[in-house]
């Protein structure tokens, strides 16, 4: 039981990942700060520059990469559950969320016209999904965080 929590804890793509999720999520506090806007942003929320979904997936393909081999079959399981989550990020998140924004649009318009009857319904959220200089961003932060982590543990 120790030992499994020792390999727990020293298990460097996981970590290498999580670090890469963080990182992507205070980028992106931190440029919604510096921008203005005044949408309500939390550390664990969906959209945004860069991509943590994409950042920590592409974080733990490199390093597993790194310390596996590049040719290892652990590689080319995370490899492909990487791009299937930018996929998803990009394109079924992405117009998930668009489809949320005419349902709000719709049930404004429903609230407007039937003003006399109560609609009592909660906005859904449009911000799920990513466009793809996102992923992008998400993509090259991932990959410098692995690279980070391998040359600082190489020492």
């Amino acid at each position: 039981m120790i030992n499994g929590f020792a390999d727990f804890l020293s298990n460097v793509p996981l970590w290498t990942a999580f670090v890469a999720f963080i990182t992507a999520q205070l980028i992106k506090l931190c440029l919604y700060y510096l921008s203005g806007k005044k949408r309500a942003i939390s550390l664990f929320g969906s959209g945004g520059m860069p991509s943590s979904h994409s950042a920590s997936v592409t974080a733990l393909s490199f390093s597993v990469g790194f310390n596996h081999g590049f040719g290892s079959v652990a590689f080319s399981v995370a490899a492909i559950f990487a791009a299937i989550v930018m996929y998803d990020a990009a394109n079924v998140r992405q117009a998930t969320g668009k489809n949320a924004e005419a349902i709000n649009f719709i049930v404004d318009l429903l609230k407007k016209s039937f003003s006399d009857k109560v609609i009592d319904y909660k906005l859904l959220k449009t911000t799920l999904g990513h466009n793809r200089l996102e992923v992008c961003g998400g993509f090259l932060w991932g990959m410098l965080i692995a690279m980070g982590q391998f040359f600082l543990l190489r020492r």
